[in-house]
């Protein structure tokens, strides 16, 4: 990938978490409805694939991601 006459650009996916273990951790206000937020957004983008609650992959998902706060 070192010939620039060939390859121009690319891109690569940062993540799919929060940012660090704070926003997972902290208990004001704030926190909770920026994990709210996210989990809805998990629940959308699985919907967007097709996947249902119960077709998901249990092990994989941490549990406050399923259930409402």
């Amino acid at each position: 990938m070192k010939d620039s006459t060939r390859v121009i650009g690319g891109a690569e996916q940062g993540g799919l978490g929060l940012p660090d273990r704070d926003y997972y951790t902290k208990t004001d206000d704030k926190s909770k409805q920026v994990r709210e937020q996210y989990r809805d957004h998990v629940i959308k983008m699985f919907a967007l694939a097709g996947m249902t609650p119960r077709r998901l992959p249990q092990r994989q998902i941490p549990s406050w991601i399923l259930k409402p706060s």
